[in-house]
């Protein structure tokens, strides 16, 4: 697999490290790996960012993560900030 952004670190190294500090509570950090992942266009790391970043009350940015995710044009699906789902 090929390297994320010239960071030289292995794609599945970097959502290993991200899962693994989601569950540690390090959500700091988590983060930080999932958003050098979605420098490379990783689509589960965004939607794992969302997801996360929903769960903890920053909707506004998880809106932003999903949309990277799912793409702005597409009228279907969509995330909803009343219900924290994502809705078709």
């Amino acid at each position: 697999m090929l390297a994320v952004d010239d960071c030289g670190q292995n794609p599945d190294d970097l959502f290993a490290n991200a899962q693994a500090a989601e569950q540690a509570g390090d959500f700091a950090e988590a983060e930080r790996f999932y958003r050098m992942l979605m420098k490379g266009n990783d689509p589960s790391a965004t939607f794992n960012l969302g997801n996360m970043l929903r769960v903890y009350g920053r909707n506004v940015e998880a809106e932003a993560a999903l949309h990277a995710r799912f793409g702005r044009a597409s009228p279907s699906p969509r995330w909803s900030p009343r219900t924290g789902q994502i809705v078709n």
